[in-house]
């Protein structure tokens, strides 16, 4: 079986797809994961901090590791890096599958998603997650990926990286799952996503919400074990 490369979401880290790398070890499948620029412990890139930058990123990765080809499993931001590097490089990639990816950027979407992304206003109502952030990035680095995740989504509603042309040219299966919980990236949108690629499929996960802590694993590896065959 081919390997299968996981990619975590916006302000998120490797460590978070621990439950489902493990799932797909268990199931005899070679994993590999890595943390964008910016997250985690890996400081920010020189070449600057956007979608465009990840999927490099990505290629780097492989070419460190001697991989020709990969499969790929990516969750919210990590889909959308996936589609974007299948898009430019197709001969290294097989099989993609992306979990609530947000594929409906626009310059009002993305201004509604940059106003979630006040450090400030997240430290006085959801301190939780603020919590969260400083343990995935440190106590002196989540407010700059904050800012810079915040100007990424800005250019992202301005000028996506993925439209129905790059989308209508991605020869790779895909298949694109969203939860039926998921109120930041809708089901409707990513079926439309899906009909859109060549060989892509949809499929809603039932009782999963956005974050990925959250996702229902049972139903979830079924269909990975099924698609990455």
């Amino acid at each position: 079986m081919n390997p299968i490369l996981l990619l975590h979401g916006a302000l998120g880290t490797r460590e978070q797809l621990v439950p489902i790398e493990s799932a797909l070890q268990q199931s005899g499948y070679t994993t590999m994961s890595l943390n964008f620029s910016g997250h985690g412990q890996q400081p920010f890139s020189q070449h600057g901090f956007h979608v465009d930058v990840f999927a490099e990123e990505i290629m780097s990765f492989l070419n460190h590791h001697d991989l020709s080809f990969v499969d790929v499993f990516g969750y919210s931001m990590g889909g959308y890096v996936a589609l974007t590097a299948a898009a430019q490089w197709p001969a290294r990639f097989r099989k993609i599958v992306t979990l609530g990816t947000k594929f409906d950027w626009s310059p009002v979407v993305a201004q509604a998603e940059v106003q979630k992304l006040d450090p400030e206003k997240i430290l006085t109502k959801i301190p939780q997650f603020a919590d969260l952030l400083k343990q995935l990035h440190g106590d002196s680095h989540w407010k700059l990926l904050l800012e810079a995740t915040a100007n990424m989504m800005s250019k992202l509603g301005s000028r996506p990286t993925l439209d129905e042309n790059t989308l209508g040219a991605i020869q790779q299966e895909v298949l694109v799952l969203a939860g039926d919980k998921d109120n930041m990236a809708p089901a409707n949108v990513a079926e439309q996503v899906a009909q859109q690629i060549p060989f892509g499929s949809f499929q809603q996960l039932p009782n999963t919400p956005h974050p990925i802590e959250r996702v229902n694993l049972e139903a979830l590896m079924p269909l990975l074990r099924n698609f990455f065959v």
